[in-house]
């Protein structure tokens, strides 16, 4: 069972890393949800900085049509996002 879950996790990833690049080139915006020290760190380029505590002030005030992908070091943020 352990094993298959993090074929699970290896495949997610996968999967991920194959549809986020088509899903900016079709306008989504890239929003990283960690914190600006660690954003500082390394970000990709087009991502914009929202901390998660942050987020729910912030997403009134964004496109509501418009794609949204979420990122954070781990996945544990973006995914609580």
């Amino acid at each position: 069972m352990i094993g298959g879950y993090f074929l699970w996790r290896i495949w997610k990833n996968w999967r991920m890393r194959k549809l986020v690049p088509e899903y900016l080139k079709g306008g989504a915006l890239l929003i990283d949800v960690r914190s600006p020290s660690e954003f500082s760190l390394g970000h990709h380029p087009e991502s914009l900085n929202v901390p998660l505590l942050e987020l729910e002030k912030k997403i009134a005030t964004m496109d509501k049509g418009r794609m949204v992908v979420l990122c954070c070091a781990s996945g544990m943020r973006s995914g609580m996002a």
